[in-house]
């Protein structure tokens, strides 16, 4: 290494063998030492990271980050710390501001956290944290959860600057499923912080966001508002608590609720990009589409505004694209087709991965008759989201439009081997298969639409009609005694 000040990445994982190589190779060519504090890995992670030249410390779990990660903290023997988690790496881009920043007068750099997410309000989060710090007695993090350093270093009188250093999270990118346990694992701990400091602002705003990410939107309110009631909070975060806060209140329809919380937020902090879409949701669920449609193009200017990603906020970067689709979806609802539809193709001209604007270009086209692009609309859709059964239905409404009847059975019998069966799915199949003269098809269809919704009658004097049909008149009786009135 060179005469520069030397430098400790400090870590702590269980069971990231896959990930934590990514993590270390993006540090190997700046640090002098890499620790890791394992906190009971039952697949290959000790063995990855020692074989990347890792420090391991084998540390048992105690229902606390912030004790795991000061654990790694007693073993930096080096000038500074860069604390980094086994989901991120240190951007490549990133290697000469870190040296820079090793060699400078700040106790602590604030990182800019880059963290994939799939979210309708962008794909990426921005957060800035006190990643990199000086070694010093004292340094310290807080908190079960989300643990801080800055309250330390605040005692400890150390400055604390903005720095160009980049790292990139994976961590956000989760499935549906795989998030909720994160955040029920989150909201478990901080509800055992919440025992111990009931007025801690910071507390009860990170549970309030682990009950929206666990969906559960009331609780999540009832929590912001202790937050805001125990006080205490900077403007940037007070700010972003008062914007979920109202994206809360619109995932419950309470959207007059959440536009005053909206409103609030954007006078704490005018500098607030995402409020402007929520807001626009919040005003697009009022059915005051105009309104709505003011403030998306106000994102987008906004969006356009904006210079790549300098200051210290909370929130997602620029979407354009994004602010396109709730543009379109405005205009759809006034019934200005070809206005959406230009809006659309400027976010597919942007970014080509957006299925939800082939979506919105599908129902477009097939609303214009022109089902065979609604078909390739719906097909490149389908590519983005292979589990939406809604999509799987229109695609085959657009197939049998256009006269395809064997795509459209084709693409349900699909939908069906993978797990999905709603009753208009299974409806559309049974229309299909009479059609293709299929009784066994049609009755198999049938049938499994009234397993799904017993009471529709409609389906079941079919399945009765079918059964006649192929001469089992005992089964079509049964089936008719379950009409009502029968």
């Amino acid at each position: 290494m060179s005469d520069r000040p030397t430098l400790a990445v400090c870590m702590i994982a269980r069971n990231e063998g896959k990930r934590l190589p990514t993590a270390i190779e993006s540090v190997r060519k700046i640090a002098d030492r890499v620790i890791v504090v394992d906190t009971g890995s039952t697949d290959d992670t000790i063995e990855q990271a020692r074989s990347l030249g890792a420090e391991v410390i084998e540390y048992t779990w105690q229902d606390d980050f912030a004790d795991a990660r000061n654990r790694s903290l007693t073993e930096a023997e080096c000038d500074w710390i860069l604390c980094l988690d086994a989901d991120e790496c240190l951007a490549p881009e990133s290697e000469s501001a870190l040296v820079q920043a090793l060699s400078g007068k700040a106790g602590a750099y604030m990182v800019r956290i880059d963290s994939r997410v799939d979210s309708t309000a962008g794909k990426v989060f921005v957060n800035f944290f006190p990643r990199l710090f000086r070694n010093l007695d004292g340094v310290r993090f807080e908190g079960k959860v989300h643990e801080q350093v800055t309250p330390s270093l605040e005692r400890l009188g150390m400055s604390i600057q903005v720095s160009d250093i980049v790292i990139k999270h994976t961590g956000y990118a989760l499935s549906s499923p795989d998030m909720k346990a994160k955040a029920q694992r989150n909201a478990d701990l901080l509800l055992k912080e919440v025992k111990e400091r009931p007025k801690d602002s910071l507390v009860l705003f990170h549970l309030a966001e682990a009950y929206s990410m666990m969906e559960r939107y009331e609780d999540a309110v009832e929590s912001y508002d202790k937050a805001l009631a125990a006080g205490k909070l900077d403007s940037v975060v007070r700010g972003a608590l008062l914007q979920n806060k109202g994206t809360a209140l619109v995932k419950l329809k309470e959207y007059e609720k959440a536009i005053v919380s909206l409103k609030q937020a954007r006078e704490v902090d005018p500098g607030l990009l995402t409020v402007h879409l929520v807001l626009a949701s919040a005003l697009y669920g009022m059915k005051k589409y105009e309104r709505a449609e003011q403030e998306v193009l106000s994102y987008i200017s906004m969006c356009r505004e904006i210079k790549g990603g300098s200051g210290v906020t909370l929130g997602h970067d620029p979407d354009i694209p994004n602010g396109l689709v709730m543009l379109a979806k405005c205009r759809l609802a006034r019934g200005q087709l070809a206005e959406a539809r230009k809006a659309l193709e400027d976010a597919l001209r942007m970014d080509r991965s957006k299925g939800n604007v082939h979506v919105l270009l599908g129902k477009i086209a097939f609303e214009e008759l022109k089902f065979g692009q609604a078909a390739n609309h719906y097909e490149e859709a389908i590519e983005a989201y292979p589990d939406e059964e809604r999509l799987r239905f229109e695609l085959a409404r657009a197939y049998v439009a256009c006269g395809s009847n064997d795509k459209a059975i084709r693409t349900l019998d699909s939908a069906i081997e993978n797990g999905m069966g709603g009753p208009n799915l299974l409806r559309c199949l049974g229309v299909l298969k009479i059609r293709k003269k299929d009784l066994a098809g049609a009755i198999e269809a049938y049938r499994r639409t009234l397993d799904v919704d017993p009471g529709d009658t409609a389906s079941r004097k079919k399945l009765a009609g079918l059964y006649h049909a192929s001469g089992n008149t005992n089964l079509a009786k049964e089936t008719l005694a379950g009409c009502s009135g029968w």
